[in-house]
């Protein structure tokens, strides 16, 4: 499983798409694994968006699982 966080003034500069890529190749070609999870939360709509341009797809969905600026959101699963 992939985990990032960047912050908020690095954000939107290409950093989260090159280390998952990185985290990507070095997964499929060095570490011999079948499959790379990641998540997001539902708030984080551009995060689901980068992930699903870099070619993950949707696993599954926790819904109403974290509490957000009063409000509950999903927890997204992808697959790569």
């Amino acid at each position: 499983m992939v985990g990032l966080n960047i912050l908020s003034e690095h954000q939107k500069k290409g950093y989260g798409g090159e280390a998952i890529q990185w985290a990507l190749r070095w997964g499929f070609q060095h570490g011999n694994l079948h499959k790379i999870e990641l998540g997001y939360f539902g708030w984080n709509t551009e995060a689901g968006r980068l992930y699903r341009k870099l070619g993950f797809v949707d696993e599954g969905r926790k819904r109403d699982h974290f509490w957000h600026d009063g409000a509950y959101y999903d927890e997204v699963m992808l697959v790569s």
